[in-house]
């Protein structure tokens, strides 16, 4: 099945934020912030017309940070939230970044963050070298 891939530069109006304010699990979230709107990049995946996953992250002179992970429930185990983290990857090493860093508080984001590689600094924290 073919997804459209949307990515929306500081955005101040993402979609994926009608996903996270209904309360859907993210798999990593450092807990969505508006005082930071505008500053956030995010990945959005559509299903036809429907939102069904994205990503949320900030980019600086020397780390990047993934703030929240979503996907919808009937679309998990299917990679998208592998792809998402690759998508990110792929941009900060073509930036010259060598950092990326989350934090979560649910056994989802601790596994999809194993499974992309990322360390453990304690319980909450992950980070990844480039």
């Amino acid at each position: 099945m073919e997804y459209a891939v949307k990515f929306l530069r500081k955005s101040t109006e993402p979609t994926l934020i009608s996903l996270i304010k209904k309360n859907i699990p993210c798999y990593c979230s450092g807990g969505f912030n508006p005082l930071f709107m505008g500053k956030y990049d995010f990945i959005e995946i559509f299903n036809s017309d429907e939102l069904i996953a994205g990503i949320t992250y900030c980019i600086n002179e020397t780390t990047a940070i993934i703030n929240d992970l979503v996907v919808k429930d009937q679309y998990r185990k299917k990679g998208l939230g592998s792809y998402l983290i690759k998508l990110v990857e792929t941009e900060c090493k073509n930036k010259g970044i060598k950092l990326i860093t989350t934090s979560n508080a649910n056994t989802q984001g601790s596994k999809i963050a194993t499974k992309n590689s990322f360390e453990t600094k304690n319980e909450a924290y992950f980070f990844k070298k480039l």
